[in-house]
């Protein structure tokens, strides 16, 4: 699968409800106080984003390969 240039992080202000994880189709977020999405198996996609009712996942860039 092609890496996106884009992949999403999780700030602290997490509240550990794992909707973001039930909706990730590429098992890139794990279970933690907060939550957190693998840079390297992370596709970009944006799930995540549109299930967190916390608004609480944030797109970044990745560095240049």
């Amino acid at each position: 699968m092609k890496r996106s240039k884009r992949f999403y992080v999780i700030s602290e202000k997490c509240v550990g409800c794992g909707a973001c994880k039930t909706i990730c189709k590429v098992h890139a977020i794990s279970k933690g106080n907060p939550y957190t999405i693998n840079e390297n198996k992370c596709t970009g996609c944006g799930l995540c984003v549109t299930r967190c009712w916390r608004d609480v996942i944030t797109v970044k860039q990745r560095a240049a390969d």
